[in-house]
């Protein structure tokens, strides 16, 4: 996905809901359209219908959009995740549903097309990057249908195994439910 370096920048860039009235008319059309390939092939990959992570979507939400581009140019993005506070009824299985303002892993995209990528630890960066920026540890999300390379995933390289799955088709790991594991939202 070839992008305008002024855009996203090199590295990784974090969004919110004022950073795309920031950007020019030319930028914002360069975001909206480069959002909108990558929620396409993240679409395509979870075998949605339609993507769920695009720049209007942004604008009108609280959520946070994490973009990891070249590292020199910024020209070319790999990858992006979206995170935002939902409130969501969860168990563990063994209690009623109870209400939480969850911070929820709604999207995570690694290019799938550029296999590299998925294979030098661009997902994990990605994903670091943003348990550091948002103070939490992977177990205190909530994930928003789990996608089949996504379980693999936080098993190995958060140890996190025994998802489970909730009415609301979100998973949460038993750590979650620990007094000390849920973060205030």
């Amino acid at each position: 996905m070839e992008l305008c370096s002024a855009t996203f920048g090199p590295g990784l860039s974090v969004w919110d809901t004022t950073t795309p009235r920031q950007l020019s008319a030319q930028q914002q059309d360069v975001a909206t359209a480069a959002l909108a390939e990558l929620g396409a092939l993240s679409a395509q990959a979870q075998g949605l219908k339609e993507p769920i992570t695009t720049l209007q979507q942004l604008v009108t939400s609280e959520h946070r959009l994490y973009v990891m581009c070249d590292e020199v140019t910024g020209r070319t993005c790999y990858g992006y995740l979206r995170v935002g506070v939902k409130r969501l009824y969860l168990t563990d299985g063994a209690a009623p549903l109870r209400p939480r303002d969850a911070l929820c892993l709604l999207d995570f995209y690694v290019h799938h097309r550029q296999v590299w990528c998925q294979r030098q630890g661009m997902g994990r960066r990605l994903f670091n990057a943003m348990l550091k920026s948002e103070n939490v540890t992977a177990e205190q999300l909530a994930y928003d249908r789990p996608s089949p390379k996504l379980r693999p995933f936080l098993k190995r390289h958060y140890g996190l195994a025994q998802g489970i799955d909730q009415p609301n088709r979100f998973m949460v790991f038993p750590q979650y439910f620990r007094a000390d594991a849920s973060p205030e939202c």
